[in-house]
């Protein structure tokens, strides 16, 4: 992604660079887009040509966005190493909202992380971008693709089964849920395929064998993941539950305790 310019208007934007056409990603952004809600970047344009980058001759096709101005979230997460409360309720409700309008467009994201949350303008609205891996996935229709970051995604989508695209997103946020908070990262990068005999680092590949929600927050607060309140505390395993149709839909999330 390149913060490009049209000199003709003196504005700029953000250009997505691509290699090939993926019809869904467009459609995805195009629904999104006209939704005219504040937490989707707008997509202004697609093209085939006339951007010609600085590091290179090639034309490339390209998307071309509303370019957010304060950064991502990790940005900030990592300066501030977590946030209180209050303020991690202010940010999560915000992604929140974002994720009840997609999924009730029947959108799965598929790849909810920090970087894939900008902010924008001095208020610090937060944006969810990048739908390249996002599927449309129906309430009566289990959909198939191992893809996003492994330390954010859900069991079911790393052992590459059949699974519901929204439950799988609730798991993710709960992830980021509790790096917004804390500014600490429960699950580690490992490679399910190579990697049977995980016993030291706190991975998602633990929690597949182990499946248990209490020993899962033990490894949370051996890795210094203490002083949380109880609110929290069930949100979060409630939302990184080990079975996905007992993880809440985002409306329930709302409701629960710890978000009031």
């Amino acid at each position: 992604v390149y913060k490009v310019k049209d000199e003709d208007k003196n504005k700029e934007y953000a250009a997505k660079i691509i290699d090939i056409y993926c019809k869904d990603e467009y459609k995805i952004n195009h629904i999104l887009s006209n939704t005219n809600n504040k937490h989707f970047i707008k997509l202004i344009s697609y093209s085939q040509g006339e951007l010609k980058l600085r590091t290179g001759t090639d034309f490339k096709p390209y998307f071309l966005f509303e370019l957010a101005s304060k950064g991502n979230l990790q940005e900030y997460i990592d300066n501030m190493n977590g946030f209180s409360d209050l303020v991690c309720k202010i940010i999560f409700k915000e992604i929140l909202e974002a994720m009840i309008i997609m999924h009730s467009k029947g959108i799965c994201h598929r790849d909810i992380k920090p970087k894939n949350i900008l902010l924008d303008t001095d208020e610090f609205i937060i944006k969810i971008t990048d739908f390249g891996l996002s599927a449309f996935c129906s309430e009566y229709e289990l959909i198939r693709g191992s893809c996003g970051t492994q330390k954010y995604m859900a069991p079911e989508v790393l052992k590459n089964k059949d699974y519901d695209g929204k439950k799988a997103d609730i798991f993710s946020l709960g992830v980021l849920l509790l790096n917004i908070r804390t500014g600490k990262q429960l699950f580690k990068d490992a490679d399910y395929t190579k990697d049977k005999k995980i016993s030291k680092n706190s991975t998602v590949y633990d929690y597949i064998r182990l499946n248990k929600n209490d020993l899962l927050w033990q490894k949370a607060e051996r890795t210094g993941i203490l002083g949380l309140s109880d609110e929290f505390k069930k949100l979060f395993l409630d939302m990184v539950s080990f079975d996905p149709k007992k993880r809440p839909s985002v409306e329930e999330i709302l409701k629960y305790e710890w978000m009031k």
